[in-house]
């Protein structure tokens, strides 16, 4: 019963550290980080082509991290990671301000109970893996949703649900102009995320992009007067790839870092009758 108790204490505090890194030691071997534009949710990295200058809503748009350890890893887990930085392709347009915000959310909701109470927010959803301390590991569902504004910014926030852990985290990116998504990460020791995925889906937006010099009323107003219907995310391909990137930083001030470039294809322009 001891070890259980010491157990569950340890992991409390794990999900302090941002969903898209993972907590750093001597014992780190790797980070790899993946992001591709998929088929739907659950598919493939899609083949459909997109035009070169017309933004086109995305079906789901995936993250991954894995970090890599050495077995056993280092009791102290430390470093530990204190910030991680994601750089989108400058073809990716967000469009989060016509979307509902979700600020209800506790540490005691379930992910069940977190999607009940903002089912309009909801954009996307994710897993994670951890190791713990004592060698253990431990699976989480993620539901991520449109959060509150933070810093005039907008965010992503990431509800956490850990098998047999009663705290369930609620972790928040901002999203910031020029597609970048900045977390501040809290020092936990006792667990690492070894894995952590989430996904973004195509959903329905009225409002201005991210990064718009104004979100107010008057802005959306203006973006639902447009025929064609915006979503979160909407991207093009202008150079027949997308290329992201990201970064994390550690107490030691030492980083990890990875990239990942998608090939995107470009739909054949068309050609302008001439005049007779």
């Amino acid at each position: 019963m001891r070890k259980r108790k010491y157990l569950i204490g340890a992991l409390l505090g794990v999900f302090g550290a941002f969903a898209l890194s993972s907590t750093a030691s001597a014992a780190v071997v790797s980070q790899a980080y993946k992001a591709n534009v998929l088929t739907a949710p659950t598919g493939v990295p899609t083949t459909a082509k997109f035009d070169k200058k017309t933004l086109s809503p995305v079906n789901a748009f995936r993250n991954d991290v894995d970090t890599t350890y050495n077995t056993p890893p280092d009791t102290n887990f430390a470093p530990a990671a204190n910030r991680t930085v994601l750089t989108f392709d400058s073809a990716f347009k967000f469009y989060p301000f016509g979307i509902p915000q979700c600020t209800t959310l506790t540490t005691a909701d379930t992910d069940a109970a977190a999607r009940a109470k903002c089912p309009t927010s909801l954009v996307g959803q994710g897993s994670s893996i951890l190791r713990t301390q004592l060698g253990g590991t431990i699976n989480a569902l993620v539901s991520a949703f449109n959060g509150p504004l933070q810093n005039g910014n907008p965010t992503i926030t990431l509800h956490v649900d850990p098998t047999g852990v009663p705290t369930k985290p609620n972790l928040v990116g901002e999203l910031k102009p020029g597609n970048v998504l900045d977390v501040t990460v809290p020092v936990t020791p006792g667990a690492v995320i070894v894995h952590f995925d989430t996904t973004i889906n195509k959903v329905k937006s009225s409002g201005a992009a991210a990064g718009a010099a104004s979100s107010s009323a008057a802005s959306a107003k203006k973006k639902k007067k447009k025929k064609k219907q915006i979503y979160y995310i909407m991207t093009k391909c202008n150079d027949k790839s997308w290329a992201h990137s990201e970064q994390t930083t550690f107490t030691d001030a030492s980083t990890k870092s990875g990239t990942y470039t998608q090939a995107c294809k470009q739909k054949p322009v068309k050609k302008k009758k001439k005049k007779k």
